[in-house]
């Protein structure tokens, strides 16, 4: 029974040494996701590789794996010394059960033996007599040998005998209840194990559809914002127009009163003296003079503005493109399945894989976010000129 029971005892624990195998087995493939989102966030552009949560969760979700599969490998080197410890039992309990099958055996040839003695004697009709150095039953005695002592030394095998198969039992009830109290904590861990990589994993799925729709909100106010900026741009450039034709308007008073003021210079020397018409020919040139001057300046500053307009338009473009990046990469991190990739599986979006499954949030920006611009001159009518 005892033998029955280690056997049954080391197949139970072999199956969970089994189960932690699995287990272990089972995070790999977490792993090697969690490092491949890591990698692949490493090629976002330059101004949008910051600490965000999603790299904080991702970077807790490889400790966590990480001190997952070092408690299931601890687990199992505990269960292969147990599994070990049981067999080397086993191993005993046969041993102790072969000594008492081949003592069985002989007592067994022993008892048939005596018995066909009686029936042969009893058959030719001697009496039953005990011949001298013998013992009844034919059985020849040992010469030389103390009664006594080999009495004494028979109680003696006989009590260590039953020492030992007690010894035996109880130390395999032990080591059979440390292996049942080892298999609960195997199964503890495995949930615990499970739990912990699940949560991980939702934390990171859930982590990085917030930074997608986040990047797409930030998408949308930037987009609003290049068309808001080249608006401005327009009305600058209308105004600049407008400016450039009153500047333009002037030319012709400006004309006329130096025209003006040449043919008075030509009278005759008598006749040089400020009178109200040269006085109102020299007000008129002044003012025009002073308007040309203001047209100027505000001339001047319509082009700063438009440059400064110009420099945010591009600062806003490289923005988005570098959005518009990062947004495909934590949409081909959020979309990618366990077991489907490489750490050197290089994608250029989110559909080349084939592997996508459901997705869960709206991924209407890939139809949204005019990628086509993507290292192209961004065309913007108003940019002309």
């Amino acid at each position: 029974r005892r033998a029955e029971s280690l056997e049954n005892s080391i197949k139970k624990t072999q199956h969970s040494l089994a189960m932690l195998h699995a287990a272990h087995q089972a995070r790999d493939p977490d792993i090697q996701l969690c490092l491949w989102r890591l990698s692949r966030r490493e090629r976002r552009p330059l101004r949008e590789q910051v600490r965000d949560p999603a790299e904080v969760v991702l970077e807790q979700q490889k400790t966590t794996l990480t001190e997952i599969q070092t408690k299931l490998s601890e687990a199992m080197r505990r269960t292969e010394l147990t599994v070990r410890d049981l067999e080397d039992q086993l191993q005993e309990v046969h041993h102790d059960i072969d000594h008492k099958v081949q003592a069985l055996g002989i007592d067994q040839t022993c008892l048939r033996t005596t018995v066909r003695s009686h029936e042969t004697a009893l058959e030719m009709g001697r009496p039953r007599s005990t011949p001298p150095g013998g013992i009844s039953g034919g059985i020849p005695s040992h010469r030389g040998v103390n009664p006594r002592l080999a009495h004494h030394e028979t109680s003696r095998n006989e009590t260590n005998r039953h020492q030992e198969a007690t010894r035996l039992g109880h130390s395999g009830g032990a080591k059979e209840e440390r292996a049942k109290i080892l298999r609960d904590e195997n199964n503890a861990i495995m949930q615990q194990c499970e739990k912990a990589s699940k949560e991980a994993s939702s934390n990171v799925e859930r982590c990085l559809e917030d930074v997608v729709k986040e990047n797409q909100a930030i998408r949308h106010r930037l987009e609003n914002e290049i068309a808001k900026t080249g608006a401005q741009i327009d009305h600058t450039k209308d105004t600049m127009a407008e400016t450039r034709a009153q500047i333009h308007s002037l030319g012709e008073p400006t004309d006329n009163a130096a025209t003006c003021a040449s043919f008075r210079r030509q009278r005759a020397t008598r006749e040089h003296f400020h009178d109200p018409v040269s006085t109102r020919i020299q007000e008129h040139q002044m003012s025009t003079h002073r308007a040309y001057q203001e047209l100027m300046d505000h001339h001047s500053e319509e082009k700063a503005n438009l440059q400064d307009l110009n420099e945010r338009l591009e600062r806003l473009k490289d923005d988005l493109r570098d959005k518009t990046g990062a947004l495909h990469i934590d949409g081909d991190c959020l979309t990618h399945q366990t077991g489907h990739h490489t750490l050197n599986m290089p994608f250029s979006s989110a559909a080349d894989t084939g592997t996508l499954r459901g997705r869960r949030y709206d991924h209407t920006y890939l139809g949204r976010s005019n990628f086509s611009h993507i290292g192209k001159p961004f065309e913007v009518r108003h940019l002309s000129g």
